[in-house]
């Protein structure tokens, strides 16, 4: 994928600053899974682009170059809609596995004319000077654009607890209600003569323990009401010797809602 980043052209370090803003920003992808070119110059055309280039896709090409031996001088990707992207040097020599790069060789040149040296100091130090001033201009922009994005971060951040704590209340105050609802259920069914010691509610189970003077008649009761399902005993029922009813432990599954 080709992006657009400026309409000037800009130095390669920037640049290469400015697409992993962009990429982070402006698309899916995350910065782990892709690597970032940035275009080789070109006197002929303005503006400055970067390409995205899924690892998993180029890194298995590499792998079969490296396996035949096959050196690679260049990236170049094409475009229907428009110009072909180069990838530039730096990029390559940064994305390309060692074993395949572009073996250059150095010759050192001992006869070289002094009045070279002399045009070529000069063009650098002209070329250092423009740059520089686009520097300074592209850091303060750099700047900018780092910590809008760390101001978007933080308040996407914040949204999203917000809304977890607003879901999390929205379903405890839920659950209560129907908590509730559900005792109210219950103190109708079971008959005067019948008192609880303990109710609890836990993954839609209800457990309730007391005594009663018809316990056995308390299963036939609950099962008839439709907010209660497959009402069993969790022990057997006994009756205390000084105590008025039989005690019972049963177990009910119940439709909080």
């Amino acid at each position: 994928m080709v992006r657009h980043l400026s309409d000037r052209t800009i130095p390669y370090h920037q640049a290469l600053e400015m697409a992993a803003i962009d990429l982070a920003e402006e698309t899916p992808f995350a910065g782990d899974t892709v690597h970032l070119a940035i275009e080789w110059p070109s006197a002929k055309r303005r503006g400055t682009r970067y390409l995205i280039i899924r690892k998993d896709q180029i890194d298995t090409i590499f792998e079969s170059f490296a396996d035949a031996k096959i050196c690679l001088k260049g990236i170049i990707a094409g475009s229907a809609a428009g110009r072909p992207f180069e990838v530039s040097k730096h990029c390559l020599y940064r994305i390309v596995p060692k074993p395949i790069r572009p073996r250059t060789g150095r010759r050192l040149t001992w006869a070289l004319p002094a009045i070279a040296l002399i045009l070529a100091a000069v063009a650098l130090g002209q070329l250092n000077y423009r740059y520089y001033a686009a520097s300074e201009a592209l850091k303060e922009q750099v700047q900018f654009l780092q910590q809008r994005a760390t101001v978007i971060r933080k308040r996407l951040d914040k949204e999203a607890d917000q809304q977890a704590a607003l879901a999390a209340a929205q379903g405890t105050k839920a659950q209560a209600i129907s908590v509730t609802k559900l005792w109210g259920r219950l103190t109708e069914v079971l008959p005067q003569s019948t008192w609880l010691n303990e109710f609890s509610i836990q993954n839609n189970v209800v457990s309730i323990d007391g005594y009663s003077d018809d316990a056995a008649g308390l299963i036939r009761l609950l099962d008839e009401n439709t907010k209660f399902s497959a009402t069993r005993f969790t022990s057997p029922v006994v009756h205390i010797p000084g105590v008025a009813g039989d005690h019972f432990s049963i177990q009910m599954n119940a439709a909080l809602r």
